[in-house]
């Protein structure tokens, strides 16, 4: 069903299906609901994710950074997950964690294409 139908969804489900570490269609409509979670709620909801999810996060693009196949799906799967990274930049805790995370820097300067447009304009 479309998230409008649906109750707030808690950030620990995130985190359980981002553990799940398999790289599907489900896991990129997961991340999809994550980045309007991150857009629409509260920066308490925002924090609740980021203790564990920001990781989570990190940990997958660095997996699918690394893959040597770098097919259309996971260059997808790459966009949404700089997509929530983005989203949950866009407060003041979102920033302070994600600048106090080494690599993630790194990582997105790994994920930067000039053939994905789309990426280039959200990175």
């Amino acid at each position: 069903g479309s998230l409008k139908n649906r109750k707030q969804i808690l950030p620990q489900e995130f985190i359980y299906e981002l553990k799940s570490g398999t790289v599907d269609e489900k896991l990129v409509s997961c991340l999809e609901s994550l980045r309007v979670s991150l857009t629409s709620n509260p920066v308490s909801w925002v924090e609740n994710f980021g203790r564990e999810g920001l990781g989570l996060l990190l940990d997958l693009l660095e997996r699918l950074v690394e893959s040597k196949q770098q097919d259309k799906f996971l260059k997808k799967t790459q966009h949404k997950i700089i997509q929530c990274l983005k989203a949950f930049m866009n407060n003041k805790y979102g920033l302070e964690r994600i600048m106090s995370e080494e690599r993630s820097f790194s990582l997105l300067a790994k994920t930067i294409d000039p053939k994905q447009i789309n990426m280039m304009t959200d990175a």
